[in-house]
C-alpha cells in the first residue's frame, strides 16, 4: 500500500514587497493577476499621516514598479488605512481602502487600475446606507463576481451613534458604474455592534458577505449571509455554531465546487488565551457541509486569511504566540475539511510576524505576505511587509506490488517502487520514477518529469502534451485528439500518434512510429526506422536524414540536412523533396511531385502525371524515365530507360538527351544540346542551337535545326553501311557550319592506333584503308567510308538536302 507524505517548498524565497523605508508599511493584502503577476496592497506613514500604496512583482518575486505607488492621488496630508484589492474578471485590480481626510467622517473608497498598474477609474467615494454626513464607514474589503463586477463590503457607523455599526455592501461593475445597493447585511438598525466584514463571489455567481456580530452578553458571533449579483439576498442568515463562545476575524474563499469555506477564530470557555481555529465548509446555498476545529490550548491566534490553492486543497493562515513571539503559520485542508500534513511555519526568522495575507496560484503554488518587525536589507526601521511564495508537494510512494498511483494538480513526487505501476501525476509539475517492472507514466504538464534506471522493465509514457522520452523509457503513446509532438531517445523507440497531427522523432536507436489518425511528421535517422499508417490516416510526412523509401500510406517525404540521399515513394501520389546534396528521387507508382533542391539531383519518373521542380542555380539535374518525358524548366539531363519506344524532349537550356534500347525521338528544343539515341532506330531532332548528335546504334535520323551542329559517330557500327542499316542527316546539312565528327572511328583498322581519314571528294576508292568519299544522288548525298582497304564502303551515311560534301564538312 502507498504512503503519503506533505512538504513545503519556497520556490520564491522571502523578500521586502515595500521601497519605502522610513516609518511603518503593514497590513497587506495580495492578489494574483490573470497573468500570474502579483498586485500587493499596504499602509505606509507614521502615527500622524500614512498613505495606503501598491507595488506590483512578477511570480518569481522580481519587482515589476521600481518603488511604492500610492492608490489615491490625495494621498499625503490623509490618514489612509484597511486596503483590500481585488482582481476582476476583465483583468483589471480594484482597491479600496478607507480615507480619513480631515472631515467629520472617515470615508470607504475605491480605484480601479489595470495590469500595468495604470489608473482606471478615478477615486470613488461609496455610498452609505444611512446617509448621515458624520456617519464613519470602516474596514473595507472586496470581492469580483464571477460574472463580472464586485461588492464593496464595510461597516457602516449607525445613525451619527458614534458607536453602533452596520455590515454593508454596495455592488458595482467592472467599469465602477453602481449596480446595486447599498444594502445593509448585518445590524440592520439594531443597538449592537457589527464589525470585521468579509466577502466572496462564488463561482456561479453569488457571493457571500460575512460579519461578526455583538448579540448581547460580550458574546460575539461570525454570521454570513449569500445574494446574488444584484444584491438579493438568498439565504437566512448564517451563524457559527460555537455559542455562547466568541467568534470573529472572519476569512472567506470561494471553492470550485460552487460552494465557500468561512475560516475564523473561536475564543472559548470564556479565556481569553483559549482559542481554536474554526473552517467550516458550505454548498453554494449557504448549508454547512463540514467543519473543522484546531484546537491551539493556551496558544493565542489572531489574523486568519484563506485561499484556495489548488483544485482540491485550501489553505488557512494564521497568527500564533506559541514561540514567544508572534509568528505566521498556515495548515492545508482538502474541501472535506481534513486536514492535510503538519501545520507548518511561514516565516522561521527572528522578530514579530502578524496579520497575515494568502493568495492562491494553482497546482498547490501561493503568494503570502505578513507584517515583519525584523529589520530586513534596506529598510532597518524593524516594521515592514515581506512576502514569500510557497508550493505544498505531496509524495506518493508505492510498494512492490502492481499499483495505480494518482495525482492532481499539486506538484506530486511518486516512486513506483517495484510492480507494474501506473504514475498519473495529474495537472502539477510532477516527478515520477517507477522503479522496477513495466510501468506507464500519465503526463499532463509540461513541468513533469519521469526517471528510469536501465534494466528496470519496458516502461511506457501516455503523455497528453509534447513530449521526450526520458532516459531508458522505451514507449510514448500521445492521448487526446490535440497536435503534439513526439521524441525518443537512445534506445529502440516505439512512439505511437494521437487523433491529432503529430510530429514523432526516434532520435537515435532504430524506432518504430505509428502516426494515427492526422497529419503526421515521422523524423527518421536510423535505417532500422520504421513509419506505419493505414489508409485514410491523414496526409503524412516522412522528413529523414537517411536514404529512405516511404512505407505504405505516407504521402510525402523531405531529406534533410546536406547529404547525398535517395528518396523512393510508393504507389501514392507522393511529394519528393531534396536536400541541400546530390539527391536521387524515385516517386514509384502514382502521380507524384518532386522537388530537387540545391544540388545535382536524379529524378526517376514512370507515370505521365509525375512533375520534377528545380529552381535556377540548383545544380545539374536529371531525370531518368520510363514513359515518353519532356523536361520541366531548370532540368538539365532526360535518360530514357526500360526497352519501350519512348520520345524524350528537352527545354530551353543546354540538355543532354539519352535513349533507350528502343526506338525513341529525342528533341532538344532551345539549348546546345547533347542528343545520343542509343541501340534503336532513332530519330534526334537538334532543335535551335548548337547541337550534338550522337544516333548509337541502328538505323537513325539526326536532323541538327538551326544552329553550327554537331553529328557525331563514334563507331563503325554505329552507321553500317545498306540502305535499311545507315544512319540518316535530313534538315538541311549547312556547310561551313555543320560538322560530321568521325574523330573516334579507326579510319584503317589494320594499322595499330586510331587513324584518321582522307577525304577524296566524290573519287573512287584505291584500295587504300581510310578513304572518305561521297555520291550525289539528285540532291542526296552518301558518304562512304572504307577501313579496311577493300574499296568497299564499311560505312555509309546519308545527308539529305545537299550534291556535294567537302573536306572541311568533317572531323576526322
Amino acid at each position: 500500500m502507498a504512503t503519503i507524505t506533505y512538504s513545503f517548498n519556497n520556490f520564491v524565497p522571502e523578500f521586502v514587497v515595500n521601497s519605502t523605508t522610513d516609518g511603518y508599511q503593514f497590513r497587506p493584502d495580495v492578489a494574483v493577476l490573470e497573468n500570474g503577476d502579483l498586485f500587493f496592497t499596504f499602509e505606509t506613514g507614521d502615527l500622524a499621516f500614512q498613505d495606503v500604496v501598491f507595488r506590483r512583482f512578477d511570480s518569481n518575486g522580481n519587482a515589476l514598479d521600481v518603488g511604492d505607488r500610492l492608490v489615491s492621488a490625495g494621498g499625503g496630508s490623509d490618514i489612509e488605512d484597511d486596503s483590500a484589492v481585488a482582481v476582476l474578471s476583465n483583468g483589471n485590480v480594484v482597491v479600496v481602502n478607507e480615507d480619513d481626510d480631515g472631515g467629520p467622517e472617515d470615508d470607504v473608497e475605491f480605484h480601479i487600475f489595470d495590469p500595468s498598474g495604470a489608473i482606471v477609474d478615478t477615486q470613488n467615494i461609496v455610498t452609505q446606507a444611512e446617509g448621515q454626513a458624520t456617519d464613519n464607514q470602516t474596514d473595507p474589503v472586496v470581492a469580483a463576481l464571477a460574472g463580472g463586477g464586485f461588492v464593496v463590503a464595510y461597516t457602516d457607523e449607525f445613525a451619527g451613534s458614534g458607536t453602533n455599526t452596520n455590515a454593508e455592501f454596495v455592488i458595482y461593475n467592472n467599469d465602477g458604474s453602481l449596480r446595486a445597493g447599498p444594502v445593509i447585511a448585518g445590524g440592520a438598525g439594531s443597538a449592537l455592534s457589527v464589525s470585521q466584514p468579509a466577502v466572496v463571489g462564488l463561482t456561479g455567481g453569488n457571493f457571500v458577505v460575512t460579519w461578526t456580530e455583538d448579540v448581547g452578553g460580550g458574546d460575539l458571533n461570525v454570521i454570513s449571509r449569500v445574494y446574488d449579483s444584484i444584491g438579493n439576498a438568498v439565504s437566512a442568515e448564517i451563524t457559527a455554531v460555537f455559542q455562547p463562545d466568541n467568534q470573529y476575524d472572519p476569512a472567506l474563499a470561494a471553492l470550485p465546487n460552487g460552494g465557500f469555506a468561512l475560516a475564523y477564530i473561536d475564543q472559548y470557555n470564556g479565556a481569553a488565551t483559549n482559542t481554536e481555529l474554526e473552517v467550516g465548509f458550505f454548498d453554494a446555498s449557504g448549508n454547512e457541509t463540514d467543519t473543522r476545529t484546531i484546537d491551539f490550548g493556551t496558544d493565542l491566534i489572531s489574523h486568519c486569511d484563506i485561499a484556495v490553492i489548488s483544485s482540491n486543497y485550501l489553505l488557512v493562515s494564521y497568527t500564533s504566540d506559541r514561540n514567544g513571539n508572534s509568528d505566521v503559520f498556515a495548515q492545508v485542508f482538502d474541501f472535506s475539511g481534513n486536514e492535510i500534513g503538519e501545520e507548518f511555519n511561514l516565516e522561521v526568522t527572528t522578530g514579530v510576524q502578524t496579520a497575515s495575507s494568502v493568495a492562491g496560484m494553482g497546482g498547490g503554488r501561493f503568494f503570502a505576505a505578513w507584517n515583519d518587525s525584523e529589520a530586513a536589507g534596506a529598510d532597518a526601521s524593524g516594521t515592514h511587509v515581506a512576502a514569500q511564495g510557497t508550493q505544498f508537494i505531496r509524495t506518493t510512494t508505492g510498494d512492490a506490488t502492481n499499483e495505480t498511483l494518482t495525482g492532481d494538480d499539486l506538484r506530486d513526487i511518486m516512486y513506483g517502487a517495484g510492480g507494474n505501476d501506473t504514475l498519473n501525476g495529474g495537472a502539477g509539475a510532477d516527478t515520477m520514477s517507477g522503479g522496477l517492472g513495466d510501468d506507464i507514466y500519465i503526463v499532463a504538464a509540461t513541468g513533469d518529469v519521469t526517471f528510469e534506471f536501465a534494466g528496470q522493465g519496458t516502461d511506457t509514457v501516455r503523455s497528453y502534451i509534447d513530449w521526450t522520452l526520458a532516459a531508458n523509457v522505451e514507449r510514448l503513446e500521445l492521448q487526446g485528439s490535440g497536435d503534439l509532438n513526439g521524441t525518443g531517445n537512445a534506445l529502440n523507440n516505439t512512439l505511437v500518434g494521437n487523433a491529432g497531427n503529430n510530429l514523432l522523432n526516434g532520435g537515435a536507436g532504430n524506432d518504430y512510429m505509428v502516426g494515427g489518425g492526422g497529419d503526421d511528421i515521422f523524423v527518421v535517422a536510423a535505417a532500422g526506422d520504421s513509419t506505419i499508417e493505414n489508409a485514410g490516416q491523414g496526409t503524412d510526412t516522412v522528413r529523414s536524414y537517411i536514404d529512405w523509401g516511404l512505407a505504405a500510406n505516407v504521402e510525402r517525404l523531405e531529406l534533410q540536412g546536406s547529404g547525398n540521399l535517395s528518396g523512393t515513394g510508393n504507389a501514392l501520389n507522393n511529394t519528393l523533396v531534396g536536400n541541400a546534396g546530390n539527391n536521387l528521387l524515385n516517386g514509384g507508382a502514382g502521380n507524384d511531385y518532386m522537388v530537387g533542391g540545391g544540388g545535382d539531383d536524379i529524378f526517376v519518373v514512370a507515370a505521365a502525371g509525375d512533375n520534377t521542380i528545380e529552381n535556377a542555380g540548383q545544380g545539374t539535374d536529371t531525370v531518368r524515365s520510363y514513359i515518353d518525358r519532356t523536361l520541366a524548366n531548370n532540368v538539365e539531363r532526360l535518360e530514357l530507360l526500360g526497352a519501350g519506344d519512348l520520345n524524350g524532349t528537352g527545354n530551353t537550356l543546354d540538355n543532354t538527351l539519352v535513349g533507350n534500347s528502343g526506338a525513341n525521338i529525342l528533341s532538344g528544343d532551345n539549348g546546345n544540346d547533347y542528343i545520343t539515341g542509343g541501340a534503336g532506330n532513332d530519330t534526334l531532332n537538334g532543335g535551335a542551337g548548337n547541337d550534338t548528335l550522337i544516333g548509337g546504334a541502328g538505323s537513325d535520323i539526326l536532323n541538327g535545326g538551326t544552329g553550327n551542329d554537331r553529328f557525331d559517330f563514334d563507331l563503325v557500327s554505329h552507321s553500317p553501311a545498306g540502305p535499311a542499316l545507315r544512319d540518316s542527316i535530313v534538315g538541311g546539312f549547312s556547310h561551313g557550319f555543320d560538322l560530321i565528327d568521325l574523330s573516334t572511328i579507326d579510319a584503317n583498322t589494320l594499322a595499330g592506333g586510331n587513324q584518321a581519314f582522307s577525304f577524296i571528294g566524290s573519287a573512287a576508292f584505291s584500295g587504300v584503308a581510310g578513304q572518305l568519299r561521297y555520291s550525289n544522288y539528285n540532291g542526296t548525298v552518301i558518304i562512304d567510308a572504307d577501313v579496311n582497304g577493300d574499296s568497299t564502303a564499311d560505312m555509309q551515311i546519308l545527308v539529305a538536302g545537299t550534291n556535294f560534301m567537302a573536306g572541311t564538312d568533317f572531323i576526322v
